[in-house]
């Protein structure tokens, strides 16, 4: 099966959309003709998402509102920062992962 650049925009685009709908964010999303997508916020302000540059290690850029360029590296870290631009209250989870002790009592020799 081949994912294609286009293949991957369409399905982070569908992805975005959920994701807008789901943090209860009203914006509207539109591809733009230079490929860039386009937040339009309903306070009035805008956020751009792009690939990132070739020779760079990210694969997507957010321009927020005030211009400034932040980078993602993944699809995950994209929402992470479309999430922390779009909502500057959001706060993100840590997940704790560690080795499970079994108790002396349990274990067998």
């Amino acid at each position: 099966m081949s994912n294609g650049p286009g293949e991957t925009d369409a399905r982070v685009l569908a992805l975005l959309r959920a994701s807008l709908a789901v943090w209860k964010i009203d914006a509207a999303l539109a591809t733009e003709p230079d490929g860039r997508w386009r937040l339009s916020l309903a306070t009035g302000g805008h956020v751009h998402v792009s690939r990132a540059p070739e020779g760079i290690p990210f694969r997507w850029m957010v321009t927020t509102p005030a211009g400034r360029e932040r980078p993602a590296s993944s699809v995950t870290g994209l929402l992470r920062v479309l999430r922390s631009t779009l909502d500057p209250d959001w706060r993100t989870g840590r997940a704790r992962i560690v080795p499970l002790m079994v108790p002396a009592t349990i274990a067998t020799p």
